[in-house]
Parts: C-alpha cells; sequence; structure tokens
C-alpha cells in the first residue's frame, strides 16, 4: 500500500517538474537571447502593429527607436493577402481609430501640411470621419482629392 502511495506521488510529480524545468528553460532563453522557447513573439513592422491596434507593442517600438515617420511593409494586416508600404499615419487612418491616429502622433510622428492633405483624403477614402475631423481641425480640407496619390 505504501509503494503505490508513493509511485502515485511520483506519477504526479513528474508532469509538473517537466514542465517548470520546460518553461524556466523558455524564460531563460527568453533572457539571454531576448526570444523564449516556447510562444516565441512575432515580428511586426510597426505598421503591422498598428494594424493589429497593439498599443503595447507600437509604444515598445517606439521606444526602441522605430521611426514613426517613414514607410513599412506591411503584408496582410491592413489589406488582405497583400504587401502594403505604408506610414504609421496612413496605417491609423486605414483602421479608422482616431485613439491610434492622435497615439501615432503624441509619440513622434509628424503632420505637416505635405502629408495632411493626403491623410485627409485617405481618411475620407477610408471612411475615417473622425480622423478626417481631427485633420480638419489643424490644416485646411484640400478642395479637392484629384491628383492625391493615396496607399490604395
Amino acid at each position: 500500500m505504501r509503494g503505490t502511495t508513493i509511485l502515485m506521488a511520483i506519477a504526479l510529480a513528474v508532469p509538473a517538474a517537466g514542465t517548470i524545468v520546460v518553461l524556466a528553460a523558455s524564460g531563460t532563453m527568453a533572457l539571454v537571447r531576448g526570444q523564449p522557447l516556447l510562444w516565441p513573439a512575432q515580428q511586426v513592422t510597426l505598421t503591422e502593429a498598428i494594424g493589429m491596434h497593439d498599443t503595447g507593442e507600437i509604444v515598445r517600438q517606439i521606444a526602441l527607436g522605430a521611426d514613426p515617420n517613414i514607410r513599412y511593409d506591411t503584408w496582410d494586416i491592413l489589406k488582405r493577402y497583400q504587401h502594403v508600404s505604408v506610414t504609421p499615419l496612413e496605417a491609423a487612418v486605414a483602421t479608422r481609430e482616431r485613439y491610434l491616429f492622435e497615439m501615432i502622433v503624441a509619440h513622434g510622428a509628424l503632420v505637416t501640411p505635405e502629408n495632411a492633405r493626403t491623410l485627409h483624403c485617405f481618411a475620407v477614402q477610408e471612411h475615417a470621419s473622425d480622423i478626417a475631423a481631427y485633420l480638419a481641425d489643424r490644416f485646411p480640407p484640400p478642395a479637392s482629392c484629384d491628383g492625391v496619390r493615396l496607399p490604395w
């Protein structure tokens, strides 16, 4: 009877101990290599993080030096099964979420008279009325979007 109890205790403890060892090894690898063994983070561009509404990843990337004023390649997030090259502000317009647009501006993205026209026309095209209103409060809306090159 006592032998059975000991064997049962061992049988219950081994899976838990194995799990602890694997998780500890994964955590150690995350500290040493910056990438865990289990559930490694997917590498995404700044615009992909915006497209996924991942505010933590957006702030992390900008804090680590990602430039909020350049174009990034984005795959299958903003346009299904397509690569698009967009700025973080254009990606925020594509999400139609004003808070993301304002967040990118707050973290260093520049809205200038040159890009405000494009962003406004893109916001109108994408039915991002809150963002179009935000831009109209700061820059006069264009009389026409003729000749404005939009991301898509």
